[in-house]
């Protein structure tokens, strides 16, 4: 929970590129670029050559074969092994066939000879699914195999088959697209979907941005305003990847019957299992989160059975989940009872206990009868560390959770919005963002820094903490409190009214405001170098030597002429001499005085004298 450092984004520095959740090291933005200038397009088909980052020719051909044609062939020659994956339940592919490209011969793997590419996959875009009603998802059919490969890697993929009959010999085939389980193949193909989507941005630009941006490794996932926008969508999709040789194995839509592949309900998606990307029911998972924080204090065995009470509640935490699978949240974040031309408000409220911290997000639209709706659209949580931290640093680290996800939901999100507030309960959490961090020791330093570097200060306000929703992530909750039209759901009861008319604040006390640093002020002030100081008596080798040159300064800053050094010494100017080294060894002594009175007794050694 540090401060959250993001770099700039490969070529175009402006952060908004759709290439993927991660930003790029050197060596992955190289790779990229090797991967871009190897695929080439020609007859309809992207073409792959590997991005090598060793030389083929050095792969030992690990099979002699007799077939003249395989043996013509002059270049790098590579066998892979395979083995099928049996799934029954799959009725398109109840056996895959797998290559192994990481299988080791005389100390060469294939694998090695090539570069990864970055990882260009998108976020999870479920939360983009809460835009509109109807939702389609499709899936590329053989994705990777829509990409062929050059002659060379084709050989270097050479493997056996003798056609499921045990009494013929095997024969030798090659590869002639790009394979799972080589290190480039996500990256080449997803270069190759996006090139297409890119080359037919004009023709079809809502297609090719669902492609750039909603596409999570082959599935295709986007919603419409109505069920015949969803299906044209779709068309418009399967038109734009067809010149770059994909196609869309299957469509499903929401609204259509299971018969007809239905997807989800017509208007609201149920939870089926305790995956959660988008934190719906984070007041009971983080329960269970609680409970694994708790075993872990107690720093059991593996094999050492809990406590009964221990017991009771993970029990009645599991009978809890099995009646999730019942609730029922809204689909689309959006209401159609809006009034057109006001952007929504996205409103933000985190919170912290000793157990868990978390913050959760909801839209707010004004309607057409002056009332105002809201609707939950992701949360996320934390569990409380261990060691025993001070509740103003979760409520802090709370707040930093907070301002991120507000930052990942205007990112992935395609609604804008008209502004954003910040709720928190802590008034002294409120105090501290309107200071500056320098202030404030490190840990709360660093995460001061980092939200009053991507939000405003206006934005952030104060709330009592019983109107605060993120207390149910703080604190957890059973299913039935966040069931339908619950507060978890639908938001506090204020978010129905204006703005104006919220209870909260942003004036609080900065008094004792702790993690503060104490700012001491230090002067360093120095003595002005003596005349004494630049002559330097340790220089001289003797007590003549020294009045003599000591006579000669004092007569040229007497007579303020540099001239007047080399005029002959007289008595009176080696008196003055030893007069001036008198009066700078009685200024010394007093000093030592008014330091350590004892130490310079002791160093003098003069006691008092009797007549």
């Amino acid at each position: 929970m540090g401060v959250n450092c993001q770099p700039m984004c490969r070529s175009c520095r402006c952060g908004k590129c759709p290439r993927g959740a991660n930003n790029f090291t050197l060596q992955e933005e190289r790779e990229l670029k090797l991967i871009e200038g190897n695929l080439i397009y020609a007859e309809g088909r992207w073409t792959a050559r590997y991005p090598g980052i060793k030389d083929p020719r050095d792969l030992p051909d690990n099979r002699e074969i007799k077939d003249k044609e395989l043996k013509e062939y002059k270049g790098a020659v590579h066998y892979i092994a395979h083995h099928g994956v049996e799934k029954p339940e799959n009725t398109s592919t109840p056996l895959r066939i797998v290559f192994n490209s990481s299988a080791a011969y005389k100390g060469h793997i294939l694998n090695e000879y090539w570069a990864k590419g970055p990882d260009l996959v998108n976020n999870l875009l479920a939360i983009r699914f809460r835009e509109r009603n109807h939702a389609l998802v499709g899936d590329i059919k053989k994705m990777y195999h829509s990409v062929a490969i050059t002659q060379l890697d084709q050989h270097c993929h050479r493997f056996l088959w003798r056609g499921m009959d045990t009494d013929n010999p095997p024969k030798s085939y090659c590869v002639t697209a790009v394979n799972f389980g080589n290190r480039p193949s996500a990256t080449i193909a997803t270069v190759a979907l996006r090139k297409t989507a890119e080359a037919g941005s004009k023709s079809a630009p809502s297609a090719a941005e669902t492609m750039l941006k909603n596409v999570y490794v082959d599935d295709i996932l986007e919603c419409e305003d109505s069920g015949k926008a969803a299906r044209e969508r779709a068309e418009q999709i399967e038109e734009l990847i067809k010149p770059g040789n994909f196609a869309v194995k299957k469509w499903v839509f929401s609204g259509v019957s299971c018969k007809e592949e239905m997807w989800m309900p017509k208007e609201k998606s149920k939870i089926n299992s305790v995956y959660d990307p988008l934190g719906l029911v984070t007041p009971v998972t983080v329960r269970a989160k609680i409970l694994l924080r708790r075993l872990w204090g107690l720093k059991l065995d593996w094999d050492e059975p809990i406590s009964e009470k221990e017991k009771v509640e993970w029990k009645r935490l599991f009978e809890d989940l099995s009646t999730a699978s019942g609730h029922e949240f809204k689909k689309c974040v959006r209401t159609l009872e809006a009034k057109p031309g006001i952007p929504p408000t996205l409103v933000m409220f985190s919170d912290a206990s000793e157990q868990a911290l978390g913050a959760v997000a909801y839209v707010t639209y004004e309607l057409w009868n002056e009332k105002f709706a809201s609707q939950i659209i992701a949360s996320k949580s934390r569990v409380a560390p261990n060691e025993i931290v001070s509740i103003v640093r979760l409520e802090l680290s709370a707040a930093v959770l907070s301002k991120r996800l507000a930052q990942y939901t205007r990112k992935e999100m395609r609604l804008e919005f008209g502004r954003v507030i910040y709720l928190v309960d802590s008034e002294i959490v409120r105090a501290m963002i309107e200071k500056q961090s320098y202030g404030f020791k490190t840990f709360a330093a660093t995460r001061i820094g980092e939200i009053q570097q991507d939000t405003q200060l206006h934005e952030w306000w104060w709330c009592k903490g019983e109107i605060n929703i993120a207390d149910a992530i703080a604190r957890g909750k059973s299913t039935k409190e966040i069931g339908p039209n619950s507060s978890w759901q639908c938001g506090s009861e204020f978010l129905k009214w204006p703005i104006e008319q919220w209870p909260i604040a942003q004036k609080c006390s900065e008094k004792n405001l702790p993690e503060r640093v104490k700012v001491v002020m230090v002067v360093d002030v120095q003595e002005e170098d003596s005349l004494a100081d630049k002559i330097n008596a340790n220089r001289h080798s003797s007590y003549q030597k020294l009045l003599r040159v000591t006579a000669r300064i004092l007569r040229m800053y007497e007579k303020k002429r540099l001239s007047s050094v080399a005029d002959e010494i007289t008595a009176e100017d080696l008196k003055r001499a030893e007069i001036f080294w008198v009066k700078e060894s009685q200024k010394t002594m007093v000093k030592l005085l008014k330091e350590d009175r004892a130490q310079f007794d002791k160093r003098c050694s003069i006691g008092p004298q009797n007549p």
